[in-house]
């Protein structure tokens, strides 16, 4: 904002105005949560960006634009880096580290931990912990990334990331077969504001009750996530495996021919089967008959 366009927290744009007129560059195109600018110096092609987050929230914009253009973290310069090391102050060393983290600069641990022992108390840590999470969650070690999301504390994180903090660390213990810590979490996200992670949480919710064989409580959270669309396909299935282990064989014949339809090949066979069986219930053999042979002819161009 304008309150802070003469202060040291505006600084790194000042540098970047003085550097974009000596170059004869204007930064003034809209993309990537920012403004940017491109320019040649020495034959070589510089592009300006002036992040538009929040502060804390710049790597964003940088990761989109290295993104767009390929650029790797080591060709980007980031304005306070020399402020932090010639003033050793706590805040530019913290926003720094935080960039490097957010754009996932290859040796960035070393940095973190060093930050880390230098300011133990600095309120930039947690948010430096907590994206370092984030990117251990994104590359699939859940153990690790549970390790990290412990050292965190929902109260020291930004009220807008407290449910994904909450939804990610229950997911890590789903995956690491801790179903009672996840099924607290995932309660927890729940029963909190509808948010991205409110259905992903119900789903979640609903694979433990199935799991645990409690399949009329499982049934009620796949209702709940089928919702959503982005759960809808998944949850219907479940429901329908529900209903089928609960023996309602009526319901599973009324949605299963336009499930089994629209199935993937992986999912077919299964479908097919338990359709079948519940044809044969109800004394319809020429149906489970035809869905009998569908698992056949779905096996068949398997093998």
């Amino acid at each position: 904002g304008k309150e802070y366009a003469h202060t040291r927290h505006n600084c790194g744009f000042r540098a970047l105005d003085i550097l974009a007129q000596k170059l004869g560059c204007r930064v003034d195109k809209g993309k990537f949560q920012g403004l940017y600018g491109q320019c040649n110096w020495q034959g070589r092609k510089l592009l300006l960006l002036k992040p538009q987050t929040f502060m804390n929230l710049s790597g964003r914009s940088v990761l989109q634009l290295s993104a767009y253009y390929s650029i790797p973290p080591q060709r980007i310069i980031v304005m306070f880096d020399d402020i932090s090391q010639q003033t050793m102050q706590a805040d530019p060393a913290g926003y720094s580290i935080l960039c490097d983290v957010r754009s996932r600069v290859p040796g960035y641990q070393g940095r973190m931990e060093a930050y880390a022992a230098a300011y133990p108390y600095s309120v930039l840590l947690p948010q430096i912990r907590y994206q370092h999470a984030l990117n251990v969650f994104d590359s699939g070690d859940y153990q690790e990334a549970a390790i990290q999301f412990a050292t965190l504390s929902e109260k020291k994180l930004y009220r807008s990331q407290r449910v994904e903090y909450l939804f990610k660390s229950a997911y890590c213990s789903l995956e690491n077969g801790d179903m009672a810590s996840a099924e607290t979490g995932f309660t927890d996200v729940e029963a909190r504001r509808y948010s991205d992670h409110t259905a992903p949480a119900q789903y979640g919710l609903g694979y433990i009750e199935y799991n645990q064989k409690r399949f009329p409580e499982a049934e009620k959270w796949f209702q709940k996530a089928s919702a959503d669309s982005r759960f809808r396909e998944n949850a219907s299935y479940y429901i329908l495996e529900c209903r089928f282990l609960m023996k309602d064989y009526d319901y599973v014949i009324s949605k299963g021919g336009d499930m089994f339809a629209t199935a993937s090949a992986e999912r077919k066979p299964h479908l097919a089967r338990i359709i079948s069986e519940s044809y044969l219930v109800r004394g319809d053999v020429q149906n489970a008959k035809a869905f009998y042979e569908h698992t056949l002819s779905v096996q068949d161009s398997t093998n």
